[in-house]
């Protein structure tokens, strides 16, 4: 699903664009991405097992364009692709085709500056344009950060996989499980 770009200025003053990613941005996604994998230790791979082409990147993202179902969402800082998120249905199974899942990234130089809460703040807006009467996500325990903004988004724990992420070291970690009810 296509989303017209939006202009929004942060806390700081700086100005951001939120809008969807095209076929054209599959290269500084597959960078974002790569940046994300090494800087972020919540996330779910490595920096060398993110093998993605900009070919199928792109053909990822027309996927995502096409899909009346799923938004996939870049946020733009002076031309520089510095976060993304997305919502998709939980499965086409009419059964459950009422859930969306969320996800979404931050840059580590544009974190503690707003995108995050405003990049799910606009998430749960699309998710009930799409229809969505519940939206989920999953977070490590430890990412404290990220459990404050989708608290304060009205997220609820509904629980928590104990050694839900092990580590190349051999230590776990454990994923909460987070819903946020959409029609009440």
């Amino acid at each position: 699903m296509r989303r017209e770009p939006s202009r929004h200025t942060l806390k700081e003053g700086s100005n951001i664009t939120i809008r969807s990613l095209s076929p054209q941005d599959a290269h500084a996604v597959v960078a974002f991405m790569l940046e994300i994998y090494t800087t972020s230790r919540y996330m779910v791979k490595y920096p060398d097992e993110w093998t993605v082409t900009p070919r199928a990147e792109a053909a990822y993202i027309r996927g995502a364009l096409e899909d009346p179902h799923r938004v996939l969402l870049g946020v733009f800082h002076k031309g520089n692709l510095v976060a993304m998120g997305d919502v998709f249905e939980v499965s086409k199974r009419q059964r459950l085709s009422h859930r969306g899942t969320l996800s979404l990234a931050v840059a580590l130089p544009y974190e503690g500056r707003g995108i995050g809460s405003l990049l799910v703040e606009t998430l749960i807006e699309e998710s009930k344009k799409m229809k969505f009467e519940q939206i989920e996500l999953t977070v490590v325990t430890e990412n404290k950060v990220a459990i404050h903004i989708y608290e304060k988004y009205q997220f609820i724990p509904y629980g928590t996989l104990k050694r839900g992420m092990k580590n190349r070291d051999g230590s776990y970690w454990d994923l909460l499980h987070m819903v946020r009810d959409l029609e009440g």
